[in-house]
């Protein structure tokens, strides 16, 4: 073993933040999300937990399917499958009802700000009439299905670089929403875009509240 090894690094040793830490409940510190292993009170140093299953609170009203993945609610310290609320944390390993108060999530080990991929594509059908239950959309190429001048879908939260790309399949207008606080071009903020039928566009975020298409109106 080379003598500058500290540890496997499974487990690390970090300091208990305001209001100190639970055994089993989970932290973000810093960038880096744990599970205590033992109750301590603030400033103090504590072991946490960057690997392994964990039986996690959640939001309770929603539904998590195995392999979903799985982020950390930083406004209600739980964990949650969306995307906007904050960043992953890991994956599920076992479905969760509507309602449940806890879900199996395997952390992913590593700083959770850096741990988002960029998804290929994927396929997702509009959803819902407003901004807070539009179906969600990830990084990557989005494929809409469904939209019917109604339905829509909502972006994950901005931050400077990310890039959504969405192409509406259907023959209808698809609403497309900002995460809440967050806005599109120089439409108010939370207010929705509307894409017309079976265009694209690809959506940058400038910085962490504001999007911009190319092209500018969707073709």
């Amino acid at each position: 073993m080379a003598k500058n090894f500290v540890k496997p690094g499974n487990v690390v040793t970090l300091t208990a933040p305001t209001g100190g830490v639970v055994s089993g409940l989970g932290y973000l510190i810093g960038s880096l999300f744990v599970v205590a292993t033992v109750d301590v009170a603030q400033t103090l140093p504590f072991e946490g937990a960057v690997e392994g299953v964990w039986s996690l609170l959640k939001t309770s009203a929603q539904a998590w399917t195995e392999g979903q993945k799985i982020y950390w609610n930083t406004a209600t310290n739980l964990a949650s499958n969306d995307s906007s609320t904050g960043p992953l944390i890991g994956v599920a390993v076992a479905a969760a009802a509507n309602p449940s108060a806890t879900g199996q999530v395997r952390l992913n080990s590593v700083a959770a700000s850096d741990a988002t991929p960029v998804i290929e594509s994927a396929t997702v059908a509009a959803l819902g009439s407003i901004q807070g239950d539009a179906a969600l959309v990830d990084t990557g190429f989005t494929f809409v299905t469904g939209a019917d001048a109604v339905k829509g879908v909502r972006l994950p939260l901005a931050a400077a670089g990310k890039q959504v790309v969405i192409k509406n399949g259907a023959a209808a207008v698809l609403k497309v929403w900002p995460s809440v606080g967050d806005q599109i071009n120089a439409i108010a903020v939370d207010g929705s875009l509307s894409m017309a039928s079976l265009t694209s566009a690809t959506f940058t975020a400038y910085d962490a509240t504001t999007w911009y298409t190319t092209p500018l109106v969707p073709s």
